[in-house]
């Protein structure tokens, strides 16, 4: 999907079907699919031709070469000193925050012909009802304006960078002396004032232009982004939620809805990792010898590509603690089982406990009596928690060291 980043005359433009590019493109390339006949054309498999069904219900566009993202021109080249972000860190805790809060709301009432602006979005869970931006507007304590505009397809994101668009460009047509935004989403903050290639690019140029303007009639004039936690449910901001939340704006079956790059892409990741966790449940795709494993609500692990997936960060203390548990859940391992699977010399029982017993990656976590186990570690399943702690305990297992002489017997 990054194609639709492309600027009109990128040479890729004159290969990308579908209504909306080809628009501004006004030469097809030779080999352009709707050249070739039906026939042929249903036998084109590549991403180029893949993307054409999307890019029809795609609306949002972007700006290759901005020339408001020009080094030196830029809104916070320009008029970085007068543009302050207050950052909640996580070392602050709720009651210091809160307090922080209700000075800086105070300082700004105090300060003459003042703004300040609560900003939230709320996403549907649902896919009947649109995402919804939501501003608030206040000036000399005085509620001026309060609006929630429905905002079609789109990310929690995309739904927060657009109510700080509308709560921005309603405070610049008060013409105050001070802005004092209040958002949940500081990152978004920052975007806002971002003109650079970005998805979102539209909303932060509108931002930057109405900033601009209003900045450059008044040195004087200053804008401030603070920093809020919604659980906190403080005060303007709080206001600003429940309107986005009480909001609710059907889609229209005669008009189509705007549709963000973030929400393709977050769907095209969903579906991928759906797919993907399907198909782990069979055991000829995931492999036949893969350790099945319990997260700590007693549901198997599966992948995912959020934190790294359940394993990796789980058992990524060290490089080799997180090799030897990857030997371990793979069956990849220094054992006699994958000896004799793969045909390679060595013994085949164990050599821990002496028993003749075949040395299995069942026999080394259920009954060899060489190892150190967790209470209950004899059955399956097994949880994550617990083979860290036997893989803690037994630190040589599963690895190219020999037994030392400390292991001790059960």
């Amino acid at each position: 999907m990054r194609v639709v980043t492309l600027s009109p005359t990128h040479p890729i433009q004159t290969l990308v079907p579908g209504k909306g590019l080809l628009e501004e493109t006004p030469l097809r390339h030779r080999f352009h699919v709707t050249h070739f006949e039906d026939e042929v054309r249903d036998k084109i498999k590549s991403s180029v031709c893949g993307i054409g069904h999307q890019i029809s219900h795609f609306t949002e566009r972007f700006h290759a070469d901005s020339e408001l993202a020009r080094p030196g021109h830029r809104l916070m080249d320009v008029y970085g000193h007068r543009i302050k972000f207050y950052e909640a860190s996580k070392d602050v805790k709720d009651n210091e925050l809160v307090n922080r809060l209700n000075c800086l709301h105070f300082a700004a009432e105090m300060v003459p012909n003042s703004v300040i602006v609560g900003v939230d979005g709320a996403v549907p869970k649902g896919n009947h009802t649109q995402a919804v931006a939501a501003a608030i507007v206040r000036k000399g304590g005085q509620p001026y304006y309060e609006e929630a505009v429905p905002f079609g397809k789109a990310t929690s994101t995309d739904v927060e960078l657009c109510a700080i668009v509308i709560g921005l460009q309603k405070a610049v047509s008060y013409n105050p002396s001070l802005i004092t935004l209040f958002t949940d989403s500081l990152s978004m903050a920052r975007l806002s004032v971002d003109p650079s290639h970005h998805p979102g690019q539209f909303d932060s140029h509108l931002v930057c232009v109405n900033l601009s303007q209003w900045l450059a009639d008044d040195p004087r004039r200053e804008v401030a982004f603070v920093h809020t936690r919604s659980h906190l449910k403080w005060g303007i901001h709080h206001e600003a939620h429940t309107l986005a939340k009480r909001a609710s704006f059907p889609f229209n079956p005669g008009i189509p809805p705007r549709v963000t790059f973030n929400f393709i892409r977050h769907k095209a990741t969903e579906a991928c990792k759906d797919e993907w966790q399907r198909l782990f449940s069979s055991a000829d795709y995931r492999g036949h010898h893969f350790l099945r494993l319990c997260d700590s609500t007693d549901k198997p692990a599966r992948p995912s590509y959020v934190g790294g997936g359940p394993w990796l960060p789980f058992f990524g203390d060290h490089p080799s603690f997180c090799a030897r548990a990857i030997r371990c859940i793979l069956g990849h391992a220094p054992m006699g089982e994958f000896r004799a699977r793969f045909n390679i010399a060595g013994r085949r029982d164990c050599e821990y406990c002496g028993t003749g017993a075949n040395q299995t990656r069942a026999h080394l976590l259920r009954q060899c009596n060489m190892l150190v186990r967790p209470r209950r570690f004899r059955m399956y399943p097994y949880y994550l928690g617990e083979l860290y702690q036997y893989l803690r305990d037994n630190t040589w297992l599963f690895s190219f060291n020999p037994l030392p002489r400390e292991a001790r017997r059960m």
